[in-house]
């Protein structure tokens, strides 16, 4: 029997409950404070995935360059929920919602060193547009992707 996945708006605490279980994020510290800063704002979204009732998957962003365009902040898949289709379900719900509301451009960052969101952003029509190196000795791993899609 397969578990019935559901995607729906959340809540700052929905979030950090699934990105205290997404190992490559989650660095320990209390995050509630940043969530709180960048998400306690009317053009905030936080999107939440659950599986069979559990929240398993998150996807937030917020209107960071007041430009028309939307910034895709922070997401995750709890490892036990991968290979599920999720990460694409919740962008693709993101990027409605922004359509929906106006906004032109999604902005995204992301890190060298996660392929799967590399693949899942290109294979959904984001481009790079910078890479970032914060010093010259910078693993290329640690290299700083800027990629934006075109609503």
């Amino acid at each position: 029997m397969s578990a019935k996945l559901a995607i729906r708006e959340g809540s700052i605490d929905e979030a950090i409950d699934v990105l205290r279980r997404v190992p490559e994020l989650f660095s320990g510290d209390d995050d509630r404070a940043e969530f709180a800063r960048r998400l306690d704002q009317p053009s905030a979204l936080i999107l939440i995935a659950e599986s069979d009732g559990r929240s398993v998957a998150f996807k937030a962003g917020y209107d960071r360059y007041r430009d028309g365009s939307f910034y895709s902040w922070l997401g995750g898949v709890a490892p036990e929920a991968r290979r599920a289709g999720l990460a694409a379900a919740l962008l693709d719900r993101q990027e409605a919602w922004a359509r929906a509301r106006g906004y032109a451009r999604i902005h995204v960052k992301t890190r060298n060193r996660f392929v799967a969101m590399r693949v899942l952003l290109a294979t959904h029509g984001y481009r790079i547009v910078s890479v970032d190196a914060p010093s010259p000795d910078t693993p290329l791993d640690d290299l700083r992707l800027s990629l934006v899609k075109t609503l």
